[in-house]
């Protein structure tokens, strides 16, 4: 695994009742399908949060805003790398196409999700720089992952996707 994931409130909120599968050996000791499952459903939950955030009126908002948007987005990451990480174990075609298709969205937004301080290693995993998190500009946050942004609207598609081939597998 080349991306590290901090369990915290929020990412505990995307998983919910499948919170056991964020790290830990839960997540080691269960079939893949199992995980797939349940990162691919934190991963919609987590794309239709980031959709419905309320991300201020103004450039920069106070500091408790821009924490918890900081944590919403950082819990987003961590969701979508564990959901490559897992569904890239799989042996089901579909579930691979899907990855795929996951990895080529991030290469399409890729300067645009730079530009917040965004990027993806040659594996298709997300990082955030930290200071990207600590001088949000929630209007340009807002305009990748908002409620009209289409990065976040295919992400949550295929996120969709991945736990029903998943689900139907299991």
């Amino acid at each position: 695994m080349s991306y590290s994931v901090t369990a915290n409130y929020y990412l505990r909120n995307l998983y919910g009742s499948n919170k056991d599968y964020i790290i830990g050996s839960t997540r080691l000791q269960a079939s893949n399908a199992s995980v797939v499952s349940a990162d691919s459903k934190a991963l919609a939950k987590g794309a239709k949060k980031m959709m419905s955030l309320d991300y201020g009126s103004y450039a920069t908002d106070d500091d408790i805003e821009n924490a918890m948007l900081g944590n919403n987005i950082k819990a987003f990451i961590d969701t979508y790398n564990n959901t490559i990480d897992s569904a890239s174990d799989s042996d089901l075609k579909d579930i691979k196409k899907l990855v795929s298709k996951m990895k080529t969205l991030g290469k399409e937004y890729e300067e645009e999700l730079e530009e917040l301080g965004i990027t993806f290693d040659d594996d298709g995993y997300m990082t955030i720089d930290s200071s990207a998190v600590e001088n949000l500009d929630n209007k340009k946050f807002e305009s990748v992952f908002g409620e009209d942004s289409d990065f976040t609207k295919t992400v949550r598609s295929l996120a969709r996707k991945l736990y029903k081939h998943i689900d139907a597998s299991i």
